[in-house]
């Protein structure tokens, strides 16, 4: 259903799809769950089109942590999740620190 608002740019109506299908999934699959995690996500992309980036890029931060967590930093999952959140964070004139990209860090260090 949030998907079928997103075609008719029904933004608000999609946030709330999304936001309660959050909810539902976690509870039901719980908070790291693939599923939980790709509603969050496509709640970030919502709110990014909203024009609330703090709340988006809060999301994100959480999917990314998530999946690292669970799939490992070389996932390539983790990486288009990183990649989101860091054109997110350039395009609102942020950036990420050093201590945020994990292995990628130890690797340069």
């Amino acid at each position: 259903m949030g998907l079928a608002c997103v075609q008719i740019d029904l933004l608000d109506e999609v946030a709330d799809l999304f936001e309660e299908a959050k909810g539902v999934l976690k509870v039901e699959y719980g908070p790291h769950h693939p599923d939980t995690l790709g509603v969050y996500s496509k709640l970030a992309g919502t709110y990014d089109a909203m024009g609330r980036w703090e709340d988006a890029i809060e999301i994100l931060e959480y999917v990314v942590g998530m999946r690292e967590e669970k799939l490992g930093t070389a996932s390539s999952d983790v990486d288009d999740e990183k990649r989101r959140l860091a054109q997110l964070l350039k395009d609102v004139g942020r950036d990420r620190t050093k201590k945020d990209l994990s292995l990628e860090f130890l690797l340069d260090g």
